[in-house]
């Protein structure tokens, strides 16, 4: 949970759905698709963190854990799919979660939003508020452009 903790982010014993989010995180590297690990932000050693076969996958805390074992940012499985699961409506960023993942993007690395190319610092990309608080800001103001959406797609291309 050292990651968790480098990223600013605070484990938790049990995994909490107050504010459940999730981005998706595809990542190139020379055009060759690389796969995001099942696991990230879970201690995947802790008796109470279940461990799925096909796909594999790391999760189902029914009971908490005796210490910290699961990040509110974190993967349950290889599927690029990138879960904020925590008490409190706080969005991650995309950089918390390359610090839990131990990634660090050589400047040439590229980014796109759902399509689009982003230009901007990609450790601060928001990931993603529910769609009821998107609709609700975007009646009111125009939303983050650095925030990707609930379910949104990211992907990183490097070399």
């Amino acid at each position: 949970m050292g990651l968790a903790r480098k990223a600013g982010l605070e484990p938790l014993r049990i995994e909490s759905l107050q504010f459940h989010v999730h981005a998706h995180l595809d990542v190139f590297e020379d055009g060759r698709p690389i796969v995001i690990p099942a696991g990230i932000g879970i201690d995947i050693t802790d008796p109470g963190v279940k461990r799925f076969e096909d796909p594999v996958g790391y999760g189902g805390i029914q009971q908490p854990c005796a210490d910290p074992c699961i990040s509110p940012l974190h993967t349950h499985d290889s599927n690029g799919v990138i879960h904020t699961e925590s008490p409190t409506p706080t969005p991650n960023t995309l950089g918390q979660f390359l610090i839990e993942w131990e990634v660090v993007l050589p400047d040439d690395a590229k980014v796109y939003i759902d399509g689009e190319e982003f230009s901007g610092d990609v450790a601060s990309i928001e990931l993603g508020r529910p769609a009821r608080d998107r609709d609700r800001d975007r009646r009111a103001a125009e939303p983050d452009p650095l925030e990707v959406p609930a379910g949104g797609r990211i992907a990183l291309a490097v070399g």
